[in-house]
């Protein structure tokens, strides 16, 4: 038995693959990306991350000044990576925020040059652009690029798409998936891992198997506002079909602004003579769980 700690990662534009990189020892290709936007990020930015996507469940929008300046910050790639969709749900934010608002003169006026902003910055997108930055509006996820690719191998991939869905590559077959379970992603989510697992069979174990890893920060909400999860959750897959077979949180006080430390870089796995596979991940502490053998 062994696991491959290989993982093939290709950014896809328009369609089209036009970067290539394997990485070795993956844990530390993905923990760095927890590390892609560190301590130095400005307190402003933290702020106003917060302040947007952190609130109380009471508070159905955030202040429309905070939503406006962030999406300028996303516009022009200031404090943050330069993101026109995201601009573009923060600008719709905004213009709904600025209706809340009183409606005296000054407020109309406000309300009009929210609705000119949204229109600048969302009318030159492209149809499928607009619908995800429509989809942003409930569910941003922060820190893995639309458009990552994960190979699983030849003619097999895994493309993450907007949200909470993925899209699975099977021998010439395109098939769209949720990562579902309770909102797995959504309304906010920073993700930390994201990577394909391969584990060998030995002996009368099995197939080779394949899963896919996703860890993700997340702010809790209602009673449980001012503490975040950290979710660990492993997919398993078989052709384009995508399973969930285990899922691990741990619970702390804090923001997800700044990105906290990533306490894990993927899982450890064992494949066991019944064909069932023993898992063992350290979040605050180290979570072991086995899954079941893979049908046949």
């Amino acid at each position: 038995m062994s696991m491959a700690h290989d993982v093939t990662v290709i950014a896809r534009v328009g369609g089209r693959m036009k970067q290539r990189c394997t990485v070795l020892a993956i844990y530390l290709a993905i923990a760095s990306m927890a590390d892609a936007q560190p301590h130095s990020v400005p307190p402003d930015v933290v702020s106003l991350h917060r302040a947007v996507f952190e609130r109380p469940a009471s508070k159905i929008l955030p202040e429309a000044d905070d939503a406006q300046a962030l999406a300028r910050l996303y516009a022009e790639g200031i404090g943050v990576p330069r993101d026109a969709v995201l601009a573009c749900t923060l600008f719709d934010l905004a213009e709904r925020a600025r209706v809340n608002e009183s409606r005296g003169f000054e407020g109309l006026r406000l309300q009009q040059a929210a609705q000119q902003q949204r229109a600048q910055h969302c009318d030159s997108l492209s149809e499928v652009e607009r619908q995800w930055a429509g989809r942003a509006l409930s569910c941003a996820v922060f820190g893995l690029a639309r458009g990552t690719i994960v190979e699983l191998g030849p003619d097999w991939w895994i493309e993450f798409v907007n949200g909470d869905t993925v899209r699975v590559e099977f021998g010439g077959k395109d098939v769209e998936r949720t990562l579902a379970g309770g909102g797995f992603l959504c309304p906010t989510s920073h993700v930390v891992l994201f990577r394909h697992a391969t584990l060998e069979s030995s002996g009368n174990a099995g197939p080779r198997r394949h899963f896919l890893e996703v860890a993700t920060w997340q702010p809790r909400c209602c009673e449980a506002v001012g503490t975040r999860a950290l979710t660990w959750r492993l997919y398993e897959v078989s052709g384009t079909d995508l399973r969930g077979v285990a899922q691990e949180q741990m619970v702390e006080p804090g923001s997800i602004w700044p990105v906290p430390s990533t306490r894990s870089g993927g899982a450890q796995f064992r494949m066991l003579d019944s064909g069932e596979v023993e898992y063992q991940v350290t979040l605050d502490v180290r979570r072991r769980g086995r899954i079941g053998a893979a049908a046949r």
